[in-house]
């Protein structure tokens, strides 16, 4: 007689024999602890087999059908489930350590709290799978698929997990201390408090994942993509993450100390409150990053020079200039925020030296913006904003020729403003150009005999044109000697040049004592 067990599956029909005296077989009569160990049972259907507590172990279920089966509690260490189909299956409490689930398929199976150490899955099929505090310790899932499962608080330490596909998977507290997950896809999962320490994260895809709380200290970070995630209170001590993509990413109180961050992107990152002690970030790119309250970031090594500097050199070397233009202006805008960083946090001369290559920079975006032709002029959005005067005649035609006249006239001043005063943060470059404009007068009016006591005949040593060179310089005009007619307007520019370089000093100095 056959057995007569009702699938949920409309119209099938069970293909054993049931019990003698009963009417269900021995796959499907409720009936706990079955022992089954080291039985072939390839391609068998055990489609909702009741296996709770059975003892399989050593048996071979290669290719077995065994989806919705209930094998709760069983015993199937050691035991062969290639290509066994588990979807919908309850195996949870199950011990399944050594397990061999090559290619096997347990979509929307249970199995909480199951132990499958060291076990097998390589391009097992997880997705939605609860697996909650499953114990996947040693665990090789290399191109598995977890696709939205949950796995709270479950154990992966030393797991192999790389290329798998987890999209959605929920990590909630999970362990997965020093686990393999090169190249896993991770976009929008969940791994708020998940214990990361000592894990291999190179090329990991984490878009859009929440990490809030974990831990990542010591780990590999190298290119991984962690665009727009949630990294609020993470800890990424030690950790290397050399071109690792934090674009967009909220960092606040994140610890990065005694990080390599070298060649990250940061754009638009919350860094508020984040910890730098230490931290290595040079050429990362901090363009648009909110790093107002970031702690200690004067231990950390920043590059003097911005990498989108760097970049829109190697543009303006390639002809490249419109890429060249957003880009200095987005070096400009990092340079600002990093002034006004160390500005706040007192460090005074940090602060200046990103002042210095703030002006450079405008210097370098001046001089590009001369290269383009009238039509990328008017088109180009940052050459109204560094050329406010000439962009009200863009209109006229003469728009170009004005823009020219202008952008001339602001990198001259702006190559003067450096050579006197290395940008007003220099009061002995200031005192130097002093010097060299006292002598240069001084040889002047010494080699043209150009002042005079009165007599014509009068011929001025070294020494005396030196003395009204300082005179005049710092319009003090004691009247002991005189500009002839011929000299005048040189004596005049002196005095002028003088008046002006001496309030300039004043403010320079001022400016570097009240900070």
């Amino acid at each position: 007689m056959r057995c007569a067990h009702e699938y949920r599956t409309a119209g099938k029909k069970c293909p054993y024999d049931a019990e003698e005296g009963g009417e269900l077989c021995q796959w499907h009569v409720q009936r706990s602890g079955k022992g089954l160990s080291g039985r072939d049972l390839t391609k068998m259907d055990l489609e909702e087999a009741y296996l709770k507590g059975a003892d399989l172990s050593s048996s071979n279920l290669s290719e077995a059908r065994l989806v919705g089966a209930n094998l709760f509690g069983a015993v199937l260490e050691g035991s062969t489930l290639v290509n066994a189909d588990l979807s919908d299956a309850d195996i949870s409490k199950s011990q399944m350590r050594g397990v061999d689930l090559e290619n096997a398929k347990l979509k929307y199976c249970k199995a909480e709290g199951t132990i499958l150490a060291n076990s097998n899955m390589q391009n097992a099929d997880l997705s939605w799978a609860v697996m909650r505090e499953a114990i996947l310790t040693g665990a090789r899932l290399p191109y598995a698929t977890l696709l939205d499962a949950s796995l709270v608080n479950a154990v992966l330490l030393h797991a192999m997990l790389e290329n798998a596909t987890m999209r959605g998977v929920d990590l909630k507290g999970a362990d997965m201390q020093v686990a393999d997950m090169r190249g896993a896809d991770l976009r929008g999962a969940t791994l708020d408090g998940c214990n990361m320490r000592g894990a291999d994260l190179r090329g990991t895809d984490l878009k859009y994942a929440n990490l809030e709380g974990a831990i990542l200290a010591n780990s590999n970070l190298q290119r991984a993509d962690f665009a727009r995630a949630q990294l609020k209170n993470v800890l990424i001590q030690s950790s290397t993450a050399q071109r690792a993509n934090f674009r967009e990413c909220n960092l606040e109180n994140a610890d990065f100390s005694d990080a390599n961050l070298d060649k990250a992107n940061l754009r638009g990152a919350n860094l508020k409150g984040a910890n730098f002690d230490d931290a290595i970030l040079t050429d990362a790119d901090l363009f648009n990053a909110k790093i107002e309250g970031i702690q200690n970031l004067r231990y950390a090594a920043l590059d003097d020079v911005s990498i989108t500097e760097r970049l829109a050199d190697e543009n303006v070397r390639k002809g490249e200039h419109i890429a060249a233009l957003k880009r200095y202006d987005e070096a400009i805008a990092t340079y600002l925020d990093l002034k006004n960083h160390f500005n706040a946090a007192g460090l005074y001369d940090k602060s200046s030296e990103y002042y210095i290559h703030e002006w450079m920079v405008r210097s370098k975006l001046e001089r590009t913006a001369l290269r383009l032709d009238e039509d990328q002029l008017k088109a180009n959005k940052f050459v109204p904003y560094h050329f406010p005067l000439s962009f009200k005649y863009r209109s006229n035609r003469l728009f170009a020729s004005i823009l020219q006249i202008e952008g001339w006239t602001k990198w001259i001043t702006n190559r003067l403003f450096y050579l006197i005063s290395n940008y007003g943060q220099s009061p002995m470059r200031v005192l130097l150009t002093s010097l060299t404009i006292i002598f240069s007068y001084t040889f002047i009016y010494w080699l043209s005999g150009g002042i005079t006591t009165g007599p014509e005949t009068f011929v001025p040593t070294f020494a005396e044109s030196l003395y009204f060179s300082v005179v005049t310089f710092t319009t003090l005009g004691y009247g002991d000697f005189h500009p002839k007619s011929s000299i005048q307007l040189v004596a005049i520019s002196e005095a002028f040049l003088g008046a002006f370089i001496i309030a300039f000093f004043v403010v320079v100095v001022s400016r570097r004592l009240i900070r």
